[in-house]
């Protein structure tokens, strides 16, 4: 982690508060501080300066002096959207006898942040930029944190076999699918629950790559078994079908291909492919029951805490 500091330069006390206070307590929790009058380089000062700030993930402007510059890094780096955490000397925020029109004093839209006072030597101070450091970035290391826990399950996903992916995958699947009440039909590749006078079903068949040749078959076949059920429907006394089929892919499943797969339903405003017949008539004079379908996709599915973070978000919005 890095930290951007602005501040006068070349001011004994100024300085001091750097030395003794400021890199200490950075250095002290990992972070590099970064001040361009420290840092060797060959470059324009000011590209120099812009660069650093990007590259920072937090910045300490240190106000004693009153330096335009210090107030225009802070404000691109407020900007910028990275937080700073301001400093100052104690005698900055009145008028004194030394400055009596008052050119050092702290700018008036800044006396609302909390900002760390200092006097003499920066005695105590330390404490305090240490308390607010860890404060700020607090949200910056556990997101680090949970990076590197998506990445590390990545790899630990990847280095497993094929066939071992696609289990557990339909492992995830089945439990959260049974975890809102929906009974397995023969092999589990599919879930009912009978919900007042509809029938709603669920299916979930998890594939290496949807839409190619071995896997069309094995998905379309997949869909084709289970669609009977709105024949379980009718003879069942049920009034509606409603089924929800997600598609789950390692690969991706290209827009065009799983449009082009279901011509005839409509797209929805969030990606998913719908239709709705509506009840016919039999040749045995008997009707079908009305019979909604929701196709959704979830595909270059990388590990499977992530795959069931996405299907548990679609469950839940789905049904």
């Amino acid at each position: 982690m890095k930290c951007f500091i602005a501040s006068a330069f070349e001011r004994k006390d100024v300085e001091v508060i750097y030395d003794r206070v400021i890199k200490p307590v950075l250095e002290e929790l990992t972070i590099e501080p970064m001040r361009v009058d420290r840092v060797i380089h060959n470059d324009d000062i000011n590209a120099k300066i812009l660069q650093l700030m990007k590259a920072a993930d937090f910045g300490i402007a240190e106000l004693t002096y009153a330096r335009p510059s210090v107030y225009y890094e802070a404000g691109h780096m407020v900007g910028s959207g990275k937080p700073v955490i301001f400093m100052a000397r104690r005698d900055h925020f009145r008028q004194t006898d030394n400055d009596k029109d008052g050119n050092l004093t702290v700018h008036f839209d800044l006396r609302t942040r909390n900002i760390i006072k200092w006097h003499g030597r920066g005695k105590g101070t330390a404490n305090k930029l240490r308390a607010l450091v860890r404060h700020v970035i607090s949200p910056m290391v556990r997101l680090q944190t949970e990076k590197q826990q998506v990445e590390t399950a990545r790899k630990e996903f990847q280095r497993r076999p094929i066939t071992e992916q696609l289990q557990a995958l339909r492992e995830i699947s089945r439990r959260l699918v049974r975890a809102r009440g929906y009974g397995a039909v023969d092999d589990g590749t599919a879930f009912v629950k009978r919900k007042s006078a509809t029938v709603l079903q669920v299916i979930c068949p998890v594939v290496k790559r949807a839409f190619v040749k071995t896997d069309r078959v094995a998905l379309g076949g997949t869909i084709g078994r289970y669609s009977d059920m709105a024949n379980y429907a009718r003879t069942h006394g049920y009034k509606r079908m409603e089924t929800l089929v997600v598609c789950v892919s390692l690969g991706p499943i290209p827009w065009s291909r799983f449009r082009g797969h279901f011509t005839s339903f409509a797209e929805l405003d969030d990606g998913a492919l719908q239709r709705t017949r509506a009840a016919e008539r039999k040749n045995d004079g008997t009707f079908t029951v009305p019979h909604k379908v929701t196709f959704q996709r979830i595909d270059k599915v990388a590990s499977d805490s992530e795959f069931r973070t996405l299907f548990k978000l679609l469950l839940d919005k789905q049904i």
